[in-house]
């Protein structure tokens, strides 16, 4: 059940910057003297689309990974922190990589000049890590102990079991929030919840977490996450999401629970990640202040870009002589 956010691996040195006065649509942000287009947006949303198949959850993260590209980006160029010749050479690589994305280069040239965007962008966007690994090189962040890492898990991870009833095991939906209310109410009185879950949840990741989901921001589909947030350990609720209702108990991840340390050692490498993701963030968006780097993202142009919409191509006559249709993607 968890929701797919990495970045694939043919777009490994990920997100994107955009030289000012590229592509010929609006301005989607500002960041310093640089401003990525609308255009720019949509060229890497398509590169991820093409992987997950959401429009909207790939929009989101390439606005996420351009503006924190560019911020890096703006930051490195402020400072005169440049690339060498070997990263240069990266850098060509991962643009063909990213190429690949669209199924070929004259494909992903077509797309490009479709959506406006500009070449010099997408170096840039192949050249994120390497720029962000220049800044943390020179902010010297200090390597976090396990007492760290251990005050960022409990903080920023979640831990919860849940009941799933899955929309395509019954067709009467009515029927099916009425059974996940009475399962809510059965659980709330006290019956034992793993048997319950046991016996009537539809979610075949369960048997492989008999201890719960352990997770952070954006893993889960939303209303998953933010049903788990709204409960204290040990509380249920449910909710609904794409998959059906969800019956669910949050659990504790501290050292009130026997396993937390075993918790802790399983995540750890994951949790320490995140941590140096999120401190190294938090050192770039330091150094822009200190450079009078402002940061503007434009949220109506942004959520002015359409999804992709299906559009209706013939089909052979049938043998009743009814033309039939199909729904095509673009």
């Amino acid at each position: 059940m968890k929701k797919i956010t990495a970045i694939t691996a043919a777009a490994a040195l990920s997100a994107s910057v955009l030289l000012s006065g590229c592509g010929g649509s609006q301005a989607a942000m500002k960041i310093g003297e640089y401003t990525v287009s609308q255009g720019d947006v949509e060229i890497v949303t398509d590169a991820y689309f093409s992987s997950y198949g959401d429009y909207e959850a790939s929009k989101e993260l390439a606005v996420s990974n351009l503006r924190d590209a560019i911020t890096a980006y703006a930051v490195a160029q402020s400072r005169g922190l440049t690339l060498t010749d070997e990263e240069q050479s990266n850098v060509t690589q991962g643009k063909a990589n990213f190429a690949k994305t669209f199924g070929s280069a004259s494909e992903y040239n077509k797309a490009r000049k479709k959506a406006g965007a500009d070449e010099e962008i997408i170096e840039a966007f192949i050249a994120q890590p390497l720029y962000e690994q220049k800044l943390s090189e020179a902010a010297q962040l200090p390597e976090p102990t396990d007492d760290d890492l251990k005050a960022y898990f409990k903080e920023h991870y979640l831990r919860a079991k849940h009941i799933l009833l899955m929309f395509e095991n019954e067709s009467d939906t009515g029927l099916l929030e009425r059974r996940a209310q009475d399962l809510l109410k059965r659980a709330q009185n006290g019956e034992n919840f793993d048997e319950l879950v046991t016996t009537f949840s539809e979610d075949p990741g369960s048997s492989s977490a008999p201890d719960g989901y352990i997770f952070t921001d954006g893993e889960m589909v939303q209303e998953f996450e933010d049903a788990v947030k709204s409960i204290q350990p040990g509380e249920f609720t449910m909710c609904e999401s794409s998959y059906g209702y969800h019956v669910i108990q949050r659990l504790p991840l501290d050292e009130s629970d026997e396993k937390f340390n075993e918790f802790f050692e399983t995540y750890k490498s994951s949790v320490s990640s995140a941590k140096e993701r999120d401190d190294l963030t938090a050192a770039i968006q330091s150094m822009a202040e200190e450079d009078g780097i402002t940061v503007e993202v434009l949220d109506d142009v942004i959520n002015a870009i359409p999804s992709p919409t299906p559009q209706a191509t013939e089909e052979p006559e049938t043998a009743d002589g009814s033309a039939e249709t199909t729904e095509t993607a673009e």
